[in-house]
């Protein structure tokens, strides 16, 4: 999910752009795990060594025994030869690519819009530290007492 720290003010460095009195700082591209707890990484870019680096911490703070379904998008990223060779040398890891077009079968939108309504959406930060301390104390008040999320459709 790539996200942008925001400030209000006026006050703009040459060649920030601004939208509607909102400045788009820098992106973080913020994988995330999604069963009763939630865990986390924030990195500058959304690129492979990123997703592999988030990868081998889901496969250092879970038990080897599961197995691991892994929801994703068809984003390069995920697919990156590397990526494929990692996954490869780890069984129990399984990729699922939601079509395009399609991110409410995600049931990571549906946590990522918790976080933007309840901490996000409103917040000033000032620069991309805020930002992911403000991700991080939500996810540490979230984790402190987690309840699964249920994904049901209606007909």
């Amino acid at each position: 999910m790539p996200l942008q720290s925001f400030s209000q003010r006026a006050d703009l460095p040459r060649g920030v752009r601004r939208t509607a009195q909102v400045v788009r700082r820098q992106s973080h591209g913020i994988p995330c795990v999604v069963q009763q707890s939630v865990l986390v990484t924030c990195q500058p870019k959304h690129r492979y060594p990123g997703w592999l680096q988030f990868l081998q911490l889901i496969d250092a703070q879970t038990d080897p025994a599961l197995d691991l379904h892994i929801i994703a998008d068809n984003y390069a990223t995920h697919k990156h030869s590397k990526v494929k060779a990692w996954l490869k040398k780890h069984q129990q890891f399984h990729m699922h690519f939601i079509p395009t077009s399609s991110s409410w079968l995600n049931v990571i939108e549906r946590w990522f819009r918790e976080i933007t309504d309840k901490r996000i959406r409103r917040g000033t930060f000032k620069n991309v530290e805020q930002l992911i301390a403000a991700i991080q104390e939500f996810i540490e008040q979230h984790n402190s007492s987690p309840e699964p999320f249920v994904w049901t459709a209606k007909a």
